[in-house]
């Protein structure tokens, strides 16, 4: 709600077997938020299978297991641990975004 309300087209799934479903067969996906406790697969599970599917996406997984930040970190996605504030998550988010969208502005087609 956060994103949506701050001007962000924002797509929700209900389990990562559904955001990988459509992250196959989308091309407007700037960026990947997820929590890392959700249904059919746990937050790091679905990183790595996000990152083999579309490693152009960048992926930020909220996370109240500071034990897992690590992890996450070396599969190559970024990681936010809650609680946190919601400047915060807005801020990384639209860095992220940027950081996307200017990657792939660059890259040779």
């Amino acid at each position: 709600m956060l994103l949506a309300a701050n001007g962000m087209q924002v797509s929700q799934c209900e389990s990562g077997k559904a955001a990988l479903a459509e992250l196959a067969h989308s091309n407007g996906i700037d960026l990947i938020v997820s929590d890392v406790s959700m249904p059919e697969m746990d937050g790091v599970e679905f990183a790595a299978r996000a990152h083999e599917l579309r490693p152009d996406v960048p992926l930020l997984l909220l996370t109240g297991h500071d034990s897992l930040v690590d992890e996450v970190i070396a599969q190559g996605s970024m990681a936010l641990l809650k609680p946190y504030e919601p400047e915060l998550l807005l801020g990384l988010v639209e860095e992220m975004v940027a950081r996307s969208l200017e990657a792939r502005s660059t890259s040779p087609r």
